[in-house]
């Protein structure tokens, strides 16, 4: 099409000049030179830039030469900051966001950067988010009014931004000033979405305010609910009045001029004899859509008899004889009716057995979906083939919608066998939307690790992947907490054309934050800004999160800073987490200043605050804040504000103070509940002052309260720990008669006491009472029998616990392995020990060095040593520094084993590993030096430590002297034995070596003295 702009302003009398320029465009423009004075210097702001290059070109080459400098200038200024808006309008359902999010997606393709603005109001499927009729979304930002984004986004990211975003425009009342603003201004490319009239067809908001100043007007169509032509308005289906009421299709349907006119026409009638009539009851709502059945309504002059009909509940049979013949249109408006399935069956085969008739696709569908949503999935499959025998073509909405069914009725594995159903039995090929929906489905049902075979399944179809798929993919990665594997797909994304988002960013983020990740996660957070992808104040507080975690509140305070140069506005979260690192680090005075500084502070903040100081043991400071700071501000103390005074003192022992804080709690307006006297009665029972834990419940019953479940533990805890098992049981059988359920703590604490005192018996029975009582065992309950077991020797006792434990699906933890790993070496079974350990390792546990420590040891004294080697190489390798323990045991098992010289350099690296060698270490190698006979480079040995500061033990000494000794005896009495002569040899041997016994004086003669008499009554006779 070709259109024409003219432009003929006469502003002086000279002679019209004829002059015209044609482009071919989507908008041809002619523009008419009639003097060198007829263009206004405003005209440079024309939204089209072929008439500004054109008005341009005319005024430098009709102005003085004195001039062109001047208008050349205002032909800059004007250009610098010139802008777009383009209006999408239309009804409900007719695709504006749709159009919006393409157009977005467009221009982002471009490299522009974009923002997306919604009000937020419109929470109908997500608060942050844009969403399609379809399902499809996109990040952006609710506002409530557009004059706060420039602040909301930060002044920096403003600048940068070139192309926005507005959906559900009409709720926005300064949407003309800001269009105006952004585009004449800012240069800004404004894309507003909205509804160009309400139900009524009246303006609805400022959208047609707007159409003046717009390069474009898109004018959008959807199609008529009830005929299928073109509709351009929406109908409102229930009775409510007012303007603005936000729903979807529940609410409104789009229908053509017609049926809208006759739609409100019905509404009136219904509206008439529904209140002559007194209808109190609820009925289902009766479509509008339906009453073409029997004719138009239009006119209104329907008898009320008839509507009365009309408006009772469903009768099949009824229908059966007032209608002959139904259409496919007919017959799905009746199955969207609140009707069962067995009618909506019986409906729809007594339809198909109609002479002539065939059922249409949107009957399938909309039977399909009402049988998937009453989880009748067998008749789905019915459904499906014969839909298959009659021809009808499948849609991938279709299958979308089955699957969607199956996610909800908890059958995610089902829901994933349509992917391969639709393309190989109903000829149907899935595409992105189809694997989308998929990995919803999985997310939902908690089957994360599922997720990552739906993308590598796309790639293999040549499917290509969307952002939302890697994002969904990253999510469920994360949770499996595989956050490596879910880094690398962000690096794969480039290479099927997808560009991360701020969803993509803020899921890694939080992730690597929560793994103690926190220097990848700050870099993300760079690329972010890199990227223009504007991260909110979650992201910037799970940053926050991870750098208090690591103890580096410095840099999570200028990571705050950063937020509000920014212009994001930190939340309670925000200051909450700083506080929280602050008091952690013993920073409570910088917290204190902190939280002067909040805008509105809150109870939680004053609450940290009070935690730190009583966590440091400032006990006064918190005081002071819970009884001036507080009240200053206008806030009051709560229950768990005072808890944290009361636990901390009752932690330091503090009993007396603690009581004085409960008895001042009345005065504060705040009386003590059931929590405030568990933490007292907690507080004495740990300390194993029972009689003052009872004088506690003896205050709460006067008071009218009750001892809750938690509080009996503490004394069932406190009871066992001091053996006292016969008052423990008895207090357990009171519990039921005060209304109070045992829990998993209960029972825990009674089968501790049971295991303690080695009633096993009666520790299983409690065991196997807890399932009677509907408390299912967790990790504590079973490692507190399977030790018990252990520690008297039962491992085959302890091996059907385990079983027992895995039946119920209750996960091992490294207690328990360290514990059968330990038993299993002490029984020489070192086999079934390194099949455990490799258990663990397999199941992606990291062990301790305790659990290495053993194994080792166990391989040492096997005489594997090699085995012992090749895991304290894997402990390297996993970052576990193996400590003086581990060496210990490798030493010993090398000096065992004859291989003297590797255990000696072994010895000689452990400063360099930073290790320090203690007694133990020298026992066994004054022990190893001694057996072959070295006893100089022994006593060598022990010269050595005692100068680096060693302090030999009875078990040094004795091996020096046992050793000596036998030297000496078998030097001297080859025959005989003069008993007499002991305690002479004894002192001998000390004091010729004097300086030994200085080491531990009269300690070091009375063990060699024991050890000589040892040597002498104990040596086998000599040949």
């Amino acid at each position: 099409m070709k259109s024409f702009l003219t432009f003929s302003p006469t502003l002086s009398n000279s002679a019209a000049t004829p002059f015209s320029c044609y482009f071919h465009s989507n908008q041809s423009i002619i523009l008419r030179k009639t003097s060198r004075h007829m263009l206004a210097a405003k005209s440079l702001h024309s939204p089209n830039f072929l008439s500004r290059i054109y008005v341009m070109h005319s005024l430098v080459n009709c102005a003085k030469p004195s001039n062109r400098d001047r208008i050349r200038s205002m032909y800059t200024e004007a250009t610098s900051v010139s802008g777009e808006i383009h209006v999408i309008v239309g009804p409900m359902f007719a695709g504006k966001t749709t159009t919006l999010l393409r157009r977005i997606k467009l221009e982002s393709s471009n490299g522009r950067n974009v923002a997306i603005i919604k009000s937020n109001k419109d929470t109908r499927y997500a608060l942050d988010s844009i969403v399609t009729h379809d399902g499809e979304k996109l990040p952006c930002w609710p506002l409530a009014d557009l004059s706060s984004f420039r602040q909301r986004l930060g002044p920096e990211a403003y600048d940068k931004l070139e192309v926005i975003g507005i959906d559900e425009a009409q709720f926005f009342e300064d949407l003309y000033d800001f269009c105006s603003k952004a585009a004449d201004h800012d240069g800004k490319t404004i894309i507003v979405a909205g509804l160009d009239g309400d139900y009524l067809r009246r303006s609805f908001g400022g959208v047609l305010d707007i159409i003046p100043i717009a390069d474009s007007v898109t004018k959008l169509t959807a199609r008529c609910e009830l005929c299928g032509e073109r509709a351009f308005f929406t109908l409102r289906k229930t009775e409510e009045t007012e303007t603005e009421l936000i729903a979807g299709a529940e609410v409104y349907m789009p229908v053509c001029r017609k049926h809208y006119v006759s739609g409100q026409v019905v509404k009136v009638a219904a509206r008439t004899v529904l209140e002559s009539q007194k209808f109190l009851r609820k009925t289902p709502t009766f479509p509008f859509s339906t009453l073409g059945i029997n004719g138009s309504f239009s006119d209104g002059t329907e008898s009320e008899t008839e509507w009365e009909r009309l408006l009772k509940p469903f009768d099949f049979r009824e229908l059966r004889k007032s209608l002959n013949k139904i259409t496919p249109f007919q017959l799905n408006k009746l199955l969207e009716l609140p009707l069962d399935v067995p009618t909506s069956m019986e409906l729809f085969q007594w339809a198909g057995s109609q002479k002539g008739y065939c059922h249409s696709f949107d009957v399938y569908s909309t039977l399909i979906d009402k049988v998937g949503s009453a989880g009748e999935f067998k008749i789905i499959d019915r459904l499906l083939m014969q839909m298959k025998e009659e021809g009808i073509v499948f849609t991938e909405s279709l299958f979308i919608m089955i699957m969607r069914h199956y996610g909800r009725g908890g059958l995610p594995g089902q829901a994933t066998r349509w992917l391969l159903d639709m393309r190989t039995t109903f000829s149907c090929e899935p595409t992105f939307k189809s694997y989308n929906v998929v990995l919803d489905i999985l997310l939902a049902g908690n089957c994360p690790k599922v997720a990552p075979n739906v993308i590598y399944e796309m790639l293999s179809k040549g499917i290509s992947p969307t952002v939302f798929t890697f994002a969904r993919v990253m999510n469920a990665l994360c949770k499996v907490k595989e956050v490596d594997s879910a880094c690398s797909l962000l690096r794969d994304m480039t290479k099927y054309g997808c560009v991360p988002n701020s969803i993509v960013y803020q899921t890694l983020i939080h992730a690597l934050s929560e793994a103690n990740r926190v220097n990848e996660a700050l870099k993300l957070l760079e690329e972010m800004f890199l990227m223009s992808c504007l991260p909110d104040v979650n992201t910037f507080n799970d940053v926050i999160i991870g750098l208090c975690r690591a103890d580096r509140v410095h840099e999570a305070a200028k990571l705050v800073d950063r937020m509000l140069i920014r212009g994001f506005a930190p939340d309670a979260i925000t200051y909450g987490v700083l506080m929280q690192g602050l008091c952690k680090t013993g920073q409570v005075d910088e917290a204190k200043a902190l939280l002067k500084k909040v805008p509105d502070p809150n109870v939680i903040l004053f609450n940290t605050l009070i935690n730190g100081y009583v966590t440091h043991g400032r006990f006064e400071e918190a005081k002071s804040v819970l009884n001036e700071n507080m009240s200053s501000t206008g806030w009051l103390p709560d229950v768990y504000t005072f808890s944290i005074l009361i636990r901390g003192l009752c932690k330091k022992g503090f009993f007396a103070s603690a009581r004085h804080v409960v008895e001042e709690m009345s005065s504060k307006g705040c009386e003590p509940n059931v929590i405030t006297y568990t933490i007292l009665i907690d507080g004495f029972c740990k300390e194993g002052r029972l009689e003052e834990a009872n004088d506690i419940m003896d205050e709460m019953s006067s008071k009218g309260l009750r001892l809750n479940t938690v509080g009996y533990n503490c004394l069932l805890s406190a009871l066992c720990k001091d053996r006292k098992i016969q008052e423990a049981m008895e207090l357990f059988s009171y519990m039921p008669s005060k209304g109070c359920k045992p829990d998993i703590f209960t029972f825990n604490s009674l089968i501790y006491g049971l295991c303690k005192i080695d009633k096993m018996e009666e520790a299983l029975c409690m065991y196997r009472d807890m399932f009677t009582e509907g408390v299912i065992a967790n990790t504590v309950t079973y490692n507190t029998l399977i030790h018990a077991f252990l520690r008297k020797g039962a491992i085959q006792e302890a091996f059907k616990l385990v079983n027992d434990m895995l039946f119920r699906g209750c996960p091992l933890d490294e207690f328990t392995y360290t514990g059968l790993i330990k038993a299993l070496c002490q029984d020489g079974a070192i086999e079934k020990a390194v099949g455990l350990f490799e258990e663990m390792l397999r199941k992606g546990m990291n062990p301790k060095n305790k659990s290495c420590n053993i194994l080792i040891n166990g391989l040492c004294k096997a005489g594997k040593v090699q085995n012992a080697l090749e895991y304290l190489r894997e402990m390297i390798y996993r970052g576990l520094k193996p400590d003086i323990v581990t060496y210990n045991s490798l030493i010993s098992g090398l000096f065992k084993t004859g291989r003297v010289e590797e255990a000696l350099n072994l010895f000689d690296k452990l400063q360099s590993q930073g290790v320090c060698p203690d007694a133990v270490t020298y026992n066994i190698l004054i022990g190893s030096y001694c057996k072959m006979g070295m006893l100089e480079e022994a006593y060598a040995l022990l010269t050595r430590g005692v100068s680096s500061g060693l302090t030999p033990d009875n078990i040094t000494w004795h091996i020096l002297v046992t050793n000596l000794l036998k030297k000496i005896l078998l030097a001297t009495f080859k025959f005989h034995r003069p008993k007499s002569q002991v305690n002479t040899l004894g002192t001998g041997i000390c004091r010729f070596n004097s300086h030994w016994c200085e080491y531990k004086g009269g300690q070091g003669l009375r063990c060699a003295r024991k050890a000589a008499a040892a040597v002498w009554f104990h040596m086998p006779p000599l040949d």
